[in-house]
């Protein structure tokens, strides 16, 4: 059974330094369980809800920019350090650091809107929402069940260039969520499965399962929230696609939907390391972040 979102998701103050935060020692850093090293997408939640601990609540997250420069380990926890490079009547931003054992894991950026008044005429448009796709009910669970604290149910990738290819899944949260943590949640699974698309959309290349793939790693990630509001909960609709591929590097594109209303609540991208076995064979693919996999982790 995978570890409560609330329970993922908890970080403490630090007893004396001021915005800075920490993940206690009983918050479940493996994801799923088992997994051999920290999953990027805890560490872009922890650094947006410390964010937005130092934020007033009349201001909204409206994205995140992470890189990662080095793996974490599952059983240390990690410190959150946030500073205020700009506050302003409508607009804050905060730089987060993420250390482990004095090694720098990630930085990031977060900023924040003053929430705007109902009814406000502002521009707007989005692209809509896919029509006719089978509903989540009538879409299998991955295999990996409810080792995962999200619900991915995976849409079939039609046959087309590895350019112009596109992977769907329906995803909810697996449980309640703890209110003013939602947007944190969206950012923890946007990062899921989000590299491994590359596989997915060019077997031929990767390998049918990612066989051909001996390392494949997030490098940097970046999620922009459309609505200020979302509810996890629910489903939503999430579609990748990764237009270019080279130089050992993948570029992945990734919207997300909400079902109730086929509203656009986010946008996201991310680049990663896609190398190659160097020997030329093929391996089984195993903790490559492709859903299916056997050891498949993210």
């Amino acid at each position: 059974m995978s570890a409560p979102l609330a329970a993922l998701f908890t970080l403490t103050p630090h007893p004396t330094s001021a915005n800075t935060f920490t993940t206690p020692p009983t918050t479940p850093l493996s994801v799923p369980p088992g997994a051999s090293q920290l999953w990027g997408g805890l560490l872009a939640s922890h650094s947006l809800l410390s964010a937005t601990s130092t934020v007033p609540p009349s201001h909204a997250a409206y994205s995140l920019h992470i890189h990662f420069l080095a793996p974490g380990r599952t059983s240390t926890p990690i410190v959150y350090t946030v500073t205020a490079p700009r506050d302003s009547r409508s607009f804050s931003t905060r730089a987060i650091a993420a250390h482990q054992d004095g090694t720098l894991l990630s930085t990031a950026v977060a900023s924040f809107q003053r929430r705007l008044p109902r009814g406000l005429a502002v521009v707007a448009h989005a692209p809509p929402m896919p029509a006719g796709l089978p509903p989540p009910e009538d879409v299998a669970p991955d295999a990996d069940g409810d080792a995962h604290p999200f619900d991915w149910r995976r849409l079939p990738i039609a046959p087309a260039p590895p350019h112009e290819g596109v992977a769907r899944a329906w995803v909810r949260s697996r449980g309640p969520v703890p209110d003013g943590q939602h947007l944190a949640a969206l950012a923890c699974l946007s990062d899921a499965w989000f590299i491994a698309t590359v596989v997915r959309v060019h077997p031929a290349a990767t390998g049918g399962r990612g066989e051909r793939v001996g390392m494949m790693t997030s490098l940097d990630h970046g999620v922009r929230f459309c609505v200020p509001d979302v509810n996890v909960e629910g489903w939503l609709l999430v579609e990748a696609r990764c237009e270019w591929a080279g130089e050992e590097r993948a570029g992945v594109e990734m919207k997300v939907w909400r079902k109730e209303d086929g509203r656009l609540v986010a946008r996201a991208g991310q680049e990663g390391l896609v190398r190659l076995r160097r020997d030329g064979g093929v391996g089984d693919g195993k903790g490559l972040g492709v859903p299916g996999l056997p050891g498949a982790i993210l």
